[in-house]
């Protein structure tokens, strides 16, 4: 049996951005690592704030992931759903 990976849904910087103008959650070094929306701009290379600021990217320990849909949300939860049908 292989052991179970990792199924983090964070993306470092360092090994992938996100596409020009799309909104993510991202984990900033410069917010203490808080989660918040930002979106990036690779023109500039640079995430947008909703406060119309630029913050540099990537800094090395930055990271980002897609907001989940709901539908995602719902799949990735099946197990929890059918358990509290059975109550």
């Amino acid at each position: 049996m292989g052991t179970k990976e990792n199924k983090s849904p964070w993306i470092r910087v360092s090994d992938q951005l996100p596409e020009d103008g799309e909104l993510v959650l991202t984990r900033l070094e410069i917010y203490d690592f808080e989660p918040k929306l930002n979106v990036y701009n690779a023109y500039y290379k640079v995430w947008d704030t909703e406060d119309g600021d630029d913050l540099d990217c990537p800094m090395d320990d930055d990271s980002w992931m897609p907001i989940p849909s709901f539908d995602d949300i719902l799949n990735d939860n099946k197990d929890v759903l059918k358990r509290l049908k059975e109550l």
